[in-house]
This record gives C-alpha cells, sequence and structure tokens, in this order.
C-alpha cells in the first residue's frame, strides 16, 4: 500500500473489500451508465466471470474510507481474456504470448471524484510525496501541476505487479477517450482490432512492458521513478540509465 494526498492505494486481497469495488462497479456500470442490467446484479453487485481471475487494485479515501475508484486486470485462464474474443484481433506474435498479458479492465471512478471528461474523469490533486514529486519540485516542471492522481496511483500498482509476476504486455478494450488521456501520459498502446460495440463503441490495445519503460527511461525520467518506487531492486527495469536515475534520487 502507498499514498498519494489523501488517497490510499492498495491490492483487493479480502473479501470485504472486494464487495466494496463490486457495490462501485454497481453504482456506475449499472445504475449510472447502464452497461449492465440490474436485474443481472440482483444482490447490488456488478461482478463477471473473469473477477476470480484478477487482481482488483482500490483507491481509498483517507478522510472517509470509501473506495473511489477500481481498477483490476485479468489474468489469461482456461476461459481467456476478453480481448481474446473479439473477432480479427490481431496478436504481435502468436497468442501463445498469452500468459504473458494482463488485460486491464473495470476502470472506475466514484462520481464525486471525476472531473470534465478531458481531464479523464479523476480528481487531481498535487501528489507531495515520493522520490518523483522530489524530484520535479527541485527543477520546477511543468510535472508541478495537479496530476491525475486516481489513475497514476492505480497503474503504479498495475506496473509494479507486473513486473513481479514476470508479465510483458498489457491489454485493454477501451473507448478512444481514455487511450488518447493514457498516450498522453506516456501509456503506448496500440490498436490491435475494429472498433466494437463492448459496453458502447471501444478498440482493443496492446502495449509492449519493454517499450514503454524504454520511453520513459528517456523522455520522462521522473514518471519511470515514481512507477518503480519502492520496487524492489531484482524488478528494475535492465537499463543503465535507469540505475543511474535511482542513484541521483538516492
Amino acid at each position: 500500500m502507498f499514498k498519494l494526498g489523501n488517497v490510499s492505494f492498495l491490492v483487493a486481497e479480502d473479501d470485504a473489500l472486494k464487495r466494496e469495488i463490486y457495490k462501485l462497479r454497481y453504482k456506475i456500470y449499472v445504475e449510472e451508465f447502464g452497461f449492465e442490467k440490474p436485474e443481472d446484479h440482483p444482490e447490488g453487485y456488478e461482478s463477471d466471470i473473469y473477477d476470480p481471475f484478477s487482481i482488483h487494485f482500490a483507491a481509498i479515501d483517507d478522510e472517509t474510507g470509501h473506495v473511489i475508484a477500481t481498477m483490476r486486470i485479468i489474468l489469461n485462464s482456461d476461459i481467456g481474456l476478453p480481448v481474446a474474443h473479439i473477432e480479427e484481433v490481431s496478436f504481435v506474435g502468436d497468442k501463445s504470448i498469452l500468459d504473458k498479458i494482463i488485460e486491464v479492465s473495470r476502470f472506475a471512478v466514484h462520481a464525486d471524484f471525476r472531473r470534465r471528461k478531458e481531464d479523464i474523469l479523476f480528481r487531481g490533486v498535487s501528489a507531495e510525496q515520493g522520490k518523483f514529486e522530489r524530484r520535479s519540485a527541485a527543477r520546477s516542471t511543468p510535472d508541478r501541476r495537479q496530476r491525475p492522481v486516481i489513475v497514476y496511483g492505480l497503474f503504479r500498482l498495475i506496473y509494479q505487479i507486473t513486473k513481479k509476476m514476470g508479465f510483458t504486455h498489457w491489454c485493454m478494450i477501451s473507448e478512444k477517450f481514455l487511450f488518447e488521456a493514457l498516450s498522453h501520459m506516456g501509456f503506448l498502446f496500440y490498436p490491435i482490432g475494429h472498433e466494437v460495440d463492448y459496453h458502447g463503441l471501444r478498440t482493443p490495445y496492446i502495449a509492449f512492458i519493454d517499450e514503454m519503460e524504454s520511453y520513459w527511461i528517456t523522455e520522462k525520467p521522473d514518471f519511470i521513478l515514481f512507477l518503480a518506487e519502492g520496487l524492489e531492486e531484482q524488478y528494475w527495469p535492465k537499463n543503465d540509465r535507469f540505475y543511474h536515475l535511482m542513484k541521483d534520487v538516492d
């Protein structure tokens, strides 16, 4: 677990926290946007067949103790990844790499913590902790502006799980505006299929972890330091420049 401002980020390991996540998803996917039918979730929890094969992440407002945002990664299993069931999806290589792919899914933010659509529906707060923030403040770079703390925190959890479990690719089925927003932040996703009707019109994408790491180290060094903060050295990117960056911070 770690904190950014007054938000705590953690992996949901107990059933009680997972139920809180499913309740938030119900509020958003069923009640607010109508992506799911209420009769399919009579107990007020939005859950599906992929949840047992997923790792769930939560952002918790320290002031209230409530889950304000969530995301999950789906692991390959006997039922496959959702993206693999879309017709005419093109994987780099072949589908034998599926065990090295995780699917980023079910991103949901409580309505009280959203901003304008172009801000990716997150509350932006000034992050004031960690090596990433100290470096940015010391250099007086534009990174001192308010950040979308919720998405940054959730993706730091995802990145570190990715490294520890040895995954090499991320995929997602996403709306265009989220893809564009993540691309602007430095997450290099590529389309691997046509737009499909999947909770609205969405496109399947894939990202390569080693490519993103190389890009971050060269173009967004503060960002890779933020993502890797607290990560054991054995999981660091195998890149001399990254080691120098970490040494400079220490």
